[in-house]
């Protein structure tokens, strides 16, 4: 479904299927979508809301800050996430992915993205296991701390995976431990909004421009940045400086070579 929405340049945003039924139709409604599409129905909608040109992919926000919002990533972004993402990543980046996250989210669409747009080899897993995608090395995957955890407590050779390792900060003592079981670690700080990871062990994505503002908050600019919060116009202009920048709202600094500490 993913691959013809892509590749037909329909928008889309993905429901996650594990949220009660009231979170789900917030979303539905926020989103005003002029189709749904379950496991067994197609729903069409005489009310729905246009979508502006350019944009490949809805994504919902975490909800950190309060209700979440739908953050409007456009194709060009997205491809550009994805294409800046393997550069930085070298020849290893070409190694097959596992999908072990779930696609409303960010970095689960963007794995997904990988097979669709730029032709990775790609698995699909419905739901993470720690001995299955071990099993399934070598391959890349993209995972939040606790699924290192819960690698490293397997007590089995990682040789075989490479990790893009996101949603949070990892503990030193925890990639040490997964480094020394062989895995390769790299990690990345991103928002939704950013179409994801912007900077891979803490230097910026080609592309990808990072600044400091006076209160010490990270802001980020380049062509992975959001063209805003679907039909939430107040949102999406507190959201940015009057000069373009997106505002994180996270804590940083940026040392002389340019490298990010959140």
């Amino acid at each position: 479904m993913v691959a013809d929405l892509w590749e037909r340049r329909v928008p889309f945003v993905i429901v996650d299927q594990r949220l009660p039924a009231r979170d789900r139709a917030a979303i539905v409604d926020r989103a005003q979508p002029s189709y749904l599409v379950t496991l067994g129905d197609e729903v069409l909608f005489a009310d729905g809301a246009p979508v502006a040109d350019g944009v490949g992919a809805i994504v919902a926000t975490s909800g950190t800050r309060g209700v979440p919002r739908l953050a409007e990533l456009s194709r060009a972004g997205l491809r550009h996430a994805l294409r800046a993402g393997d550069v930085a990543l070298g020849d290893g980046a070409r190694e097959p992915w596992v999908a072990c996250l779930p696609p409303s989210h960010v970095a689960g669409l963007l794995v997904l993205l990988r097979g669709i747009e730029v032709g990775h080899p790609l698995t699909l897993h419905e739901t993470f296991d720690a001995a299955r995608l071990v099993d399934a090395g070598p391959a890349w995957a993209s995972v939040v701390p606790t699924m290192v955890a819960r690698l490293v407590a397997l007590g089995a050779p990682l040789s075989g995976l490479a990790l893009l390792v996101g949603g949070g900060p990892l503990d030193p003592d925890l990639r040490a431990a997964a480094t020394e079981a062989g895995a390769r670690i790299v990690t990345t700080y991103g928002l939704t909004e950013t179409s994801g990871g912007v900077t891979y062990d803490r230097r910026p994505l080609g592309g990808v421009e990072v600044r400091i503002d006076p209160e010490e908050r990270i802001e980020v600019r380049g062509r992975t940045v959001m063209s805003g919060y679907r039909r939430d116009p107040q949102a999406t202009a507190e959201a940015f400086t009057l000069d373009g920048w997106l505002r994180t709202g996270d804590l940083g600094s940026l040392e002389p070579d340019g490298r990010l500490s959140v």
